[in-house]
């Protein structure tokens, strides 16, 4: 976590459903003080792109997927990367549950290997560590 940024797996706004009506109104339930505000997001998302391919990195990006959360914006916390490849992580709120496999179909499509996966009863979010 201290090297060069060389790719990031980031996820859109609207690959996360922030503009899907059936996707808007779940923001209490996953703990967010006010409704989200999509298009506030998708700038913020884009000047993020921005940035990391101004620091040298590729952005790499996660499809859309009606089996992921609002929560799935926060893409450092599904999953681990290490020299070796892939750790996928288990989320502790339900609504989070699918995005590490979400992860894991990314890493294989992209050629990287899934060295591990946290399974029930664990959970980690990598935004909780340091690696």
């Amino acid at each position: 976590m201290s090297g060069d940024l060389l790719r990031v797996l980031v996820c859109s706004p609207a690959a996360a459903g922030w503009n899907e009506p059936a996707h808007a109104d779940r923001w209490r339930e996953l703990g967010f003080h006010h409704r989200p505000d999509f298009d506030k997001a998708r700038e913020s998302h884009q000047a993020l792109v921005r940035a990391l391919v101004q620091v040298g990195a590729t952005p790499c990006f996660l499809p859309d997927s009606a089996t992921q959360s609002l929560d799935a914006v926060y893409c450092h916390d599904a999953s681990i990367i290490t020299d070796e490849g892939a750790i996928c992580l288990r989320m502790a709120k339900p609504q989070r549950q699918a995005e590490p496999s979400c992860h894991q179909a990314w890493y294989k499509s992209a050629g990287i290997p899934t060295v591990g996966t946290i399974e029930e009863p664990g959970t980690v979010e990598a935004g909780d560590i340091i690696w």
